[in-house]
């Protein structure tokens, strides 16, 4: 018996473990374990990383309506396949490029016509309003008094208006105004370029 574990032995009552380096082998095995990662945890890891399209990006195209109505009085129009259409306010529209804060939103466009009375029945979506490109959606009033027009862009069926920019008038700036459904040819018109380095198509509107 080697000296050291005869003092062990001495020490331990006359005990001596065969394999004394076992404890050292499972601290290592153990380091080892923890510093390994799983390879589908790592592509899982690197598939959140990518970028991924967002719905819009996805399944629409932009189209630009520029001075509908006067300069300034610019559109993005959300254009899916299926021909439904998201009206929106353009990033050079004069009221979403400026610092003003939206208060209300009003669809009630005139003593006779309501945006938000739009009863329809049926498939061909009949007793739908009838837009054209300059129709009035609603007439949003800033914190300083100053009112805007704001305009179909597209002319077609008033599917939907966002009720919720009612209680939420600020988010006109950001969020769509209205669904169209414009006629075949008008969406026919429509041309199809290819994407743009962001992922989008962009077309401007000729009227």
């Amino acid at each position: 018996m080697k000296e050291e574990n005869i003092i062990i032995a001495m020490e331990t009552g006359g005990h001596v473990d065969p394999n004394p380096d076992k404890d050292i082998d499972k601290n290592r095995d153990t380091a080892e374990c923890e510093n390994k990662v799983a390879p589908i945890a790592i592509e899982s890891k690197a598939l959140l990383d990518q970028d991924y399209p967002d719905f819009v990006e996805k399944y629409f195209s932009r189209h630009y309506c520029n001075g509908v109505k006067d300069e300034g009085d610019d559109y993005c129009v959300l254009v899916h396949s299926n021909r439904v259409c998201l009206v929106t306010l353009a990033d050079t529209h004069k009221l979403k490029a400026s610092d003003k804060i939206p208060v209300k939103v009003d669809f009630q466009i005139s003593d006779k016509i309501n945006r938000g009375d739009n009863a329809m029945t049926g498939k061909g979506k009949r007793g739908a309003q009838q837009l054209q490109n300059n129709s009035i959606l609603c007439h949003v009033t800033c914190e300083d008094g100053t009112t805007y027009s704001i305009h179909a862009a597209v002319a077609g069926k008033l599917l939907a208006i966002n009720q919720d920019l009612v209680q939420t008038p600020e988010a006109v700036k950001k969020s769509y105004i209205a669904i169209v459904l414009p006629s075949i040819p008008t969406f026919e018109s429509f041309q199809i370029p290819l994407k743009n380095d962001d992922g989008f198509y962009d077309v401007v509107c000729d009227d």
